[in-house]
């Protein structure tokens, strides 16, 4: 009789895990969520664009996991261990300067994702009777960009400065539904900025209650400072918690058609410009490159 499920593998074998995909891949690489492989192991396929073989990602259940793995790795392998920006990143706090450690330069991977030509891409193929311009015409992301673009920023603005200067208080967490509104019972959620106004408020008066006003004003002002220099500002608001579902809820709207979180991140991987992930592509390339440098010359 089968077990109703595999064992789980314990925390201190996971990397080990790598040894037995090196005949079918030349880097092994470490991410920090189980779920994320998959489209991990797409985009990065899209990235060496078949010039080095990629076939497995391994997931180490964590960010501190992954640092702490990568710290610890001695081994002469290539290997490239991942982790995302997260609120550290956003409020410019200095990221770890490990070998081998590549951090997304965004809120999370999934910000990478975020792409008006993919979701038009899933919208036309869910479809199949609209032409891509006229789904591109009914999608209007660059307007809803522009609609939840400053309010969002605002709210992880404000998310960031509390994880500084209060870590116990309450923030991402909240989850999207928290700046939604659900207007008719069977209706999709519509982003609310008023919402997003109200708990930014909440969580500005939470720490500066905490922390006084004079030290909340010189981290805002370091925070915006920040913000102002990305180029793209929707960086610093979690894809995955909070753009991800949004665009989801966009093509809803466009195509009438059942789309699961994990299929839709996955088609985004595949369709998703790759113009933000030259960092990454480079930190892969670099990490191969080095190994393939250092063998001995037959």
């Amino acid at each position: 009789m089968l077990p109703e499920s595999l064992p789980e593998i314990p925390q201190r074998s996971l990397t080990s895990q790598g040894v037995l995909y090196r005949p079918l891949q030349e880097i092994e690489v470490f991410v920090e969520d189980e779920g994320s492989e998959v489209f991990y192991e797409e985009l990065i396929y899209r990235l060496l664009d078949k010039k080095h073989r990629i076939v497995k990602v391994f997931p180490l259940r964590g960010r501190l996991n992954v640092i702490s793995e990568c710290q610890n790795y001695c081994d002469k392998h290539p290997a490239l261990f991942i982790i995302d920006g997260d609120l550290s990143w956003v409020a410019g706090e200095p990221q770890p300067n490990i070998d081998r450690l590549s951090v997304n330069q965004c809120y999370c991977i999934e910000n990478y994702l975020i792409c008006e030509n993919a979701a038009v891409e899933i919208a036309f193929e869910n479809c199949g009777k609209d032409s891509r311009e006229d789904i591109k015409g009914k999608l209007k992301w660059s307007d809803t960009r522009k609609a939840i673009e400053s309010p969002l920023v605002e709210l992880f603005c404000e998310f960031a400065i509390a994880h500084k200067l209060v870590p116990t208080l309450k923030t991402t967490s909240y989850g999207f539904d928290s700046v939604c509104t659900q207007h008719k019972k069977r209706a999709l959620p519509q982003f609310d900025s008023k919402k997003s106004a109200l708990l930014a408020d909440t969580i500005r008066k939470a720490v500066i209650a905490e922390s006084g006003a004079t030290t909340y004003q010189t981290l805002r002002d370091h925070v915006y400072a920040r913000i102002s220099a990305i180029q793209d500002p929707l960086d610093v608001v979690s894809g995955k918690d909070f753009l991800i579902p949004l665009l989801m809820f966009c093509i809803k709207q466009v195509v009438n058609s059942n789309l699961t979180r994990d299929s839709f991140v996955l088609r985004l991987a595949k369709h998703c410009s790759l113009e933000k992930l030259r960092g990454l592509n480079s930190a892969l390339v670099r990490e191969i490159t080095r190994y393939h440098d250092a063998q001995p010359v037959s």
